[in-house]
């Protein structure tokens, strides 16, 4: 069977063994396609006795005594559950025995608690994100890199390896890599030692920390099968918070006095944020969408031939004659500017739709007597509702891959919220003055909403004796863990 293995200076890790097949079962591997490369047949065999042995680690991560999680309880601190994780055991600071079964939701952490997590690469990863945690082993803090060029890389030992047969410590990885082992993973053993005496073995998973050049320097290394970089792996900068966050403040008081021009004051916010490494220079070359801006001054050079041909009057007056053929007059001709707009901008974007509604906009505004301010309000936020596509906005695009997502699903939950965002967004402009009522309503709504569900909580943590209850479906899978962390693995 298969396992997962946590790595550090220091403490065990216990994992759950994968399923093994049953005496007399066909071999998975039997009906693997002979290769001339070893490497590959190593690949392929670990593949075939276990889908997950590519890609599940057990991290333990220390509890920072003056951090965030210190006194707070694993469900305060969201811990459980959290996405690609499972939290399995956890060694209190004042323990020295074994690490125990994870405890319940109630169990509060304490600075030097080591906590063992268990899922992929891209769930260790996130840990690192978490403010408060930090990895168990001490060998990182030996690292000459910066913390902006260093990234997650998995690498599988290859058959031929110079590394087989020699313990971590032997073979002096992190001075002769200059990486660290963060976790290892081999199928069909069982590792609980000290990352210094582990003996790697062919078809080793190992996870490093290690800088950007690894790929460049040991893609072709006879020492590893493959490698690959874990995507979005670099270590969060939390000493880098307050000055980002300043600078942010800066620059929007600075544009607020009237003393530079936006456009200037971010340039200078971005010269500063890349001095004080905040920033790099990649990450600063990467998020300029030259897409969205060539959308964006493409939008206006159309806007402005609608304008200047006429077909901008055209269609203002035709829906202008659509609302007073319908009786809704001035109610009719917001709608039907609302709906053509978040049409367009869940099409092309929220920006591009603004710019090529607005010519129409106007004019239907004139023509209906209708203030050019409001008809700019109802624009605006018209322009904003990209909620039915995946393309209306940046951030749906940024949850439309990694969530799994599919069109149907903007379709189903966008629907509904554009409806809303329409009779309210033109309810608040045929309002004008009394606009503050819109407020009042909205309000009141989120607060009925709140007070309703806090009753129904409280009415349904008095309903029936905990006791009474079966054990749920987290409570038996602790159950699971705890047997076999008991039982010796």
């Amino acid at each position: 069977g298969g396992s997962t293995h946590g790595v550090g200076d220091e403490g065990n890790g216990r994992s759950l063994d994968h399923a093994t097949p049953p005496p007399g079962a066909p071999d998975p591997s039997a009906s693997l396609p002979p290769t001339s490369d070893p490497d590959l047949e190593v690949l392929s065999r670990e593949g075939a006795e276990d889908l997950r042995a590519v890609t599940d680690f057990t991290c333990p991560m220390r509890v920072l005594a003056e951090g965030a999680m210190a006194g707070k309880t694993l469900a305060g601190a969201g811990l459980r559950g959290l996405p690609g994780l499972f939290l399995t055991a956890v060694q209190a600071a004042d323990a020295e025995g074994e690490a125990m079964a994870a405890p319940g939701p109630d169990y509060v952490l304490q600075g030097g608690d080591i906590l063992w997590f268990a899922g992929d690469a891209a769930g260790v990863q996130s840990l690192r994100r978490i403010p408060g945690l930090a990895p168990q082993t001490k060998q990182l803090e030996k690292l000459k890199l910066r913390k902006t060029d260093r990234r997650l890389v998995q690498a599988v030992i290859a058959v031929r390896s110079p590394l087989i047969g020699q313990t971590v410590r032997d073979s002096r990885f992190r001075t002769c890599y200059d990486a660290v082992i963060i976790a290892v993973q081999r199928s069909g053993g069982r590792i609980q030692a000290k990352i210094g005496d582990i003996v790697l073995q062919a078809g080793d998973v190992l996870l490093l920390d290690t800088g950007s050049s690894f790929l460049r320097l040991h893609r072709e290394d006879p020492a590893f099968a493959l490698v690959s970089e874990v995507e979005n792996s670099a270590p969060p900068q939390f000493e880098k918070l307050l000055p980002a966050c300043g600078t942010a403040v800066v620059m929007i008081a600075v544009f607020v006095a009237g003393a530079v021009d936006l456009f200037v004051a971010a340039l200078l916010a971005s010269g500063v944020m890349l001095a004080s490494g905040c920033l790099t220079q990649d990450a600063a070359r990467s998020a300029v969408k030259w897409d969205v801006i060539t959308t964006i001054a493409a939008a206006f050079g159309i806007s402005s031939a609608m304008e200047q041909s006429g077909v901008a009057g055209a269609i203002a007056a035709t829906l202008v004659s659509g609302g007073q053929n319908l009786g809704t007059g001035t109610p009719g001709v917001l709608i039907a500017v609302y709906i053509a707009t978040f049409f367009l901008c869940n099409v092309v974007g929220n920006n591009a739709a603004a710019a090529l509604m607005y010519p129409i906009a106007a004019g239907a505004a004139e023509q209906q007597g209708i203030d050019r301010d409001q008809m700019s309000f109802l624009l605006m936020l018209a322009a904003s509702a990209s909620f039915m596509s995946p393309f209306g906005y940046q951030t749906n695009l940024m949850v439309y891959g990694p969530g799994g997502y599919v069109f149907a699903d903007f379709l189903r939950f966008g629907l509904p919220m554009q409806g809303v965002q329409m009779v309210v967004s033109v309810s608040v402009v045929l309002l004008d003055d009394l606009w503050w009522l819109g407020w009042v309503a909205g309000f009141g709504a989120i607060a009925a909403i709140w007070v309703v569900r806090s009753v129904m909580a409280r009415c349904g943590s008095k309903a029936g004796a905990p006791g009474s209850k079966a054990p749920s479906a987290e409570a038996r899978v602790r159950g699971l863990a705890a047997a076999s962390v008991q039982g010796g693995g």
